[in-house]
């Protein structure tokens, strides 16, 4: 199976789908733009006529127990509530899984089929939005809509769509994570355990920083490794640019690190995916081990690419280990993001 993703504008959604049964699936969390998709798209849905009962919504929601603030659980249930007049026109559920603490994966990959199973015998559109959805939970998603592709039939196979909404504006002050170990989330171990001697590791850079550095200092211990660092440059957004880019001064200044930029979501999508399919063009003999390591720290929809970009690369040459690394999980305590900028659609195109 291949799959690739094209950009679509948000209206166009609409041409696609609107014969079809839907299923939204989203993350209320505290910031304004977890539920802006939702209540943008439930309101056009009863604009256009759409059948309320072609329309289910998942609300997945993230509940932590060590790191549990009662006040922000309030907050979260105050966004539900936001949304009470679009939720009248659907049927709609809200799905609480354990996170990050014992964290199952499978349990959301199970709800995910729950959900898309009440349409399972006629083709649907699947509605994924991202924008505040932890990233371990995004690859968990993304394994079950591979498992949703693979075992229909191509008439019932559903059109997916993934969405990610830009903020208006970062927080100044946001909850520190304790960075430990970078590990993988397909192995499930510290980077540095990974046994390969050869690494190409493409760094998406964050606002903070240090994830990369980190990682940087772990790859270079290989026998021989190539550094890749993406760096985003938005003119509707310089400040956040100039912010991410003093962040990861480090890494930008170093001679042995490549730097990319990108000027917008779907040109970084776009520049991984070339970077990625380069890799699997590159011929073996040298007798090392190789990995290619995809660190998407910045904007979570290149967790969403790298986990589709790298399985294409298994496909073609699975003599290459793949990995993407992360930090260890959390909720954040506090506001990360502020408003809501605007909307960006990602659709899913599936070649078998």
């Amino acid at each position: 199976m291949r799959t690739y993703f094209d950009g679509v504008e948000l209206d166009a959604i609409f041409h696609s789908i609107r014969d079809m049964p839907i299923v939204l699936v989203a993350t209320p969390n505290y910031e304004e733009r977890s539920i802006g998709f939702s209540q943008w798209f439930l309101h056009t849905c009863h604009s256009q006529k759409i059948d309320p009962a072609k329309i289910f919504a998942q609300f997945l929601w993230p509940q932590g127990t060590s790191s549990r603030v009662d006040l922000l659980e309030k907050l979260k249930i105050s966004q539900i509530d936001k949304l009470s007049e679009q939720l009248q026109y659907c049927a709609w559920t809200r799905s609480v899984f354990s996170y990050p603490d014992d964290f199952n994966e499978r349990q959301v990959i199970d709800l995910i089929h729950e959900a898309t199973n009440k349409f399972s015998d006629e083709p649907f559109s699947l509605i994924i939005d991202i924008s505040c959805m932890p990233r371990r939970v995004i690859v968990s998603v993304c394994d079950a809509v591979v498992e949703k592709i693979r075992c229909v039939d191509k008439a019932v196979r559903p059109l997916v769509f993934f969405v990610y909404a830009s903020p208006k504006k970062y927080a100044a002050m946001r909850y520190a994570q304790n960075i430990g170990n970078v590990k993988g989330y397909f192995s499930g171990r510290p980077i540095h355990n990974c046994p390969s001697d050869h690494v190409t590791a493409l760094i998406f850079a964050s606002l903070q920083g240090y994830e990369g550095k980190v990682l940087y200092d772990e790859v270079r211990s290989r026998i021989r490794s190539s550094v890749t660092t993406f760096v985003a440059v938005s003119g509707a957004d310089y400040q956040t640019s100039l912010a991410t880019m003093r962040a990861n001064q480090f890494l930008m200044e170093q001679r042995d690190i490549d730097v990319s930029y990108y000027f917008s979501l779907m040109d970084g999508m776009e520049k991984l995916a070339k970077r990625i399919e380069a890799e699997g063009l590159v011929g073996g003999g040298s007798g090392l081990s190789r990995m290619v390591l995809v660190a998407p720290f910045g904007p979570k929809v290149f967790t969403l690419g790298a986990y589709f970009m790298l399985s294409n690369l298994r496909s073609v040459n699975d003599s290459i280990q793949t990995e993407i690394a992360h930090v260890s999980g959390f909720q954040y305590l506090s506001l990360y993001s502020l408003g809501l900028s605007h909307f960006n659609v990602f659709k899913l195109c599936v070649e078998i």
